[in-house]
């Protein structure tokens, strides 16, 4: 009986671009490398799980099955039950889901059991477990990772822990510049080079009030109304390649 699906490796997306796909937190999120191969590979299957025929299923802890969601078919492992209902890890679409029923399971066709699967799950380098993660803060991280693509670095293979960058900035730095997570020793990146601010530097207060607030949008009150000479150092930032500015665009 072909019924285990085939994990992928971490390490052979390691430097790559990926996309984090919806509903994780820092400590467990999963990825899809960005690629046309994959996309390719994905409506592929598609097309081969449009017309399942539906065979009795007997259910198992790690097992490798179809699951039916919203009228349509996919791969996912059972990772456990409660009662009558399964908590199934969607291989391709990177989500688990509970309450599914034995009803709406199937075998594995043949087609698609060797393919191995497409999200691989994963979890941030410098999360805290211990740290609480609030409704805001997972609304936030929703925010920063929607539609974006990052590049990984994998920290540790054997826990699938990693770094992800945007634009040379950390994620990580990110959450720790809006306060959800503690500030930890930072794990130097090839791309990265950090230099004090210096002249460029004044005391200034985050504006909470500020609806749009974001990694990418930010109101700042400096303390001396006049010194509007602070406001064109900032805008000059980007002048200075070796000079980092927060996360995103201030």
């Amino acid at each position: 009986m072909h019924d285990k699906i085939i994990s992928m490796d971490i390490m052979t997306v390691d430097g790559d671009i990926v996309k984090v796909m919806e509903n994780g937190t820092p400590g467990q999120f999963y990825c899809r490398l960005v690629s046309t191969d994959t996309k390719m590979e994905m409506e592929e299957m598609e097309k081969k799980l449009l017309h399942v025929e539906e065979m009795e299923v007997y259910p198992s802890p790690g097992k490798g099955v179809l699951v039916r969601l919203e009228g349509r078919w996919c791969r996912a492992i059972l990772l456990g039950c409660n009662d009558k209902d399964w908590r199934c890890e969607l291989v391709d679409i990177g989500q688990v889901v509970e309450g599914v029923k034995e009803v709406d399971m199937s075998n594995l066709p043949l087609s698609v059991v060797e393919i191995p699967a497409v999200t691989v799950r994963c979890s941030l380098a410098g999360w805290d477990e211990v740290d609480s993660w609030t409704k805001d803060a997972k609304i936030n991280w929703e925010k920063i990772v929607h539609k974006q693509q990052f590049k990984m670095i994998v920290v540790d293979p054997a826990l699938n822990v990693v770094h992800l960058t945007r634009q040379n900035i950390s994620l990580v730095d990110s959450l720790v510049f809006l306060g959800h997570i503690h500030e930890v020793t930072p794990i130097p990146l090839p791309t990265q080079q950090f230099s004090p601010p210096g002249p460029l530097s004044t005391s200034a207060t985050l504006c909470c009030d500020y609806e749009q607030i974001s990694p990418n949008s930010l109101l700042l009150y400096f303390d001396n109304p006049l010194h509007v000479a602070h406001l064109e150092q900032l805008s000059q930032l980007h002048h200075h390649p070796a000079l980092v500015s927060p996360p995103g665009h201030v």
